[in-house]
């Protein structure tokens, strides 16, 4: 299990809320595959998107406007592509990619109890999120300003993914 915190030290290898690293990434590049990276409350900018294995990605508070992951516009916020693989509890705001600006899930890999907002999609699909293959699962409590360039919606969930889509509501 490794943390995160803003104020954290940096202290490799992030085993507590003192040493905790202060970026997300950092994190998930020590944990093994089914292991935790617990985020605290803050706003985490990237300069590059969340992926990693099968990681378990919760935030410390069931708020999810307490953690913000900041795409920055650079890239997607999250990268979930494996069975296992779990972001829970954040607001994704400003991811922007070619399909799915806010988060990319496929594979098994779910995102739930969390807010999508002011993401976009450059090229295809998915402004806040795209949800790919079989064995997803997608719990999103809402979608706030997400935005396709293109032809792209705010979820895109293709006819051949055969996942599970919950608590879907209607975009703000």
């Amino acid at each position: 299990m490794t943390y995160v915190r803003g104020l954290g030290t940096h202290t490799y290898p992030y085993t507590n809320w003192t040493t905790a690293a202060t970026n997300i990434q950092s994190a998930v590049d020590t944990v093994a595959d089914d292991g935790t990276v617990w985020v605290t409350n803050g706003t985490y900018v990237l300069s590059a998107q969340i992926q990693g294995g099968k990681t378990r990605f919760p935030a410390e508070r069931e708020r999810a406007a307490a953690t913000k992951v900041d795409g920055n516009r650079a890239d997607r916020c999250f990268y979930l592509m494996h069975a296992g693989a779990v972001a829970d509890g954040f607001t994704l705001v400003n991811g922007s990619s070619g399909t799915g600006g806010g988060a990319y899930c496929a594979n098994g890999a779910t995102l739930q109890n969390s807010v999508i907002c002011s993401n976009e999609a450059t090229d295809l699909h998915g402004g806040g999120v795209m949800i790919s293959y079989q064995g997803h699962r997608a719990e999103l409590p809402r979608f706030r300003r997400t935005r396709p360039r293109t032809r792209a919606g705010h979820l895109l969930r293709p006819w051949r993914a055969r996942g599970e889509l919950h608590r879907e509501r209607q975009l703000c």
